[in-house]
């Protein structure tokens, strides 16, 4: 995480649009390439790698602040609020039909 410049990680980041009722796939796409980038996407999209906590507090506040209010209120809850992991399975399981 800490080999790509903060311009360019500035970059990517503006460019995750916030997630919205109509733009998951396009959104999905642009977290990936943001997660390949920081190296991230193995520990967060599987079980076969883990988060640190500096890892999970930074993936946490990315992706929370990449959703819709409307969003927000059904993914994020007690229950995933503090796990970057749990946000994003929330995230996939509610877009999981569309």
């Amino acid at each position: 995480m800490d080999k790509v410049t903060p311009s360019v990680l500035k970059t990517v980041i503006e460019g995750i649009p916030l997630l919205s009722l109509d733009n998951y796939t396009f959104w999905r796409i642009c977290v990936i390439n943001f997660l390949d980038l920081v190296k991230l996407k193995k520990a967060l999209t599987t079980d076969e790698d883990t988060l640190n906590p500096e890892e999970n507090d930074f993936l946490k506040a990315i992706i929370v602040a990449k959703l819709e209010s409307t969003v927000q209120a059904n993914v994020v809850d007690t229950s995933n609020e503090d796990s970057a992991k749990k946000t994003w399975e929330s995230i996939i399981k509610f877009f999981a039909f569309t």
